[in-house]
């Protein structure tokens, strides 16, 4: 990191507001994959963003988990989310730490949106 970085360009660290930051380890008979984690590396130094899509069952969830255990050292935060069918429902049913049970859905999504928005590069 750069020593002369404004404290606005520094990204929070999650693991201080987000309860659920495990990323899930990837299964060891997984092979042949430096080919797309090269491919992910490359396409993540051109985008901030990368959504894997696919039919179930080909490898994409244990592809990233791959990536995210290699690349952990790389970043100041990776949050691993599983797309469950709604965007909305799965940054509102995040888990953060100051999170009430008074809280409506609409009111976690908002607060969990502007922070993950706050999230640098």
């Amino acid at each position: 990191m750069k020593a002369n970085l404004k404290a606005s360009e520094i990204s929070p660290t999650i693991e201080d507001v987000i309860i659920t930051t495990t990323i899930p380890k990837p299964v060891k008979t997984y092979i042949d994959r430096e080919e797309a984690l090269a491919a992910i590396t490359t396409l993540l130094e051109e985008h901030s963003t990368l959504f894997l899509h696919g039919i179930p069952g080909i490898g994409k969830s244990e592809l990233i988990k791959a990536y995210c255990k290699a690349h952990k050292k790389d970043y100041t935060n990776i949050l691993f989310l599983e797309y469950t069918g709604s965007l909305y429902e799965m940054i509102a049913n995040i888990e953060f730490v100051d999170d009430s049970d008074t809280l409506t859905e609409k009111e976690r999504f908002r607060r969990h949106f502007r922070f993950l928005k706050d999230i640098k590069e």
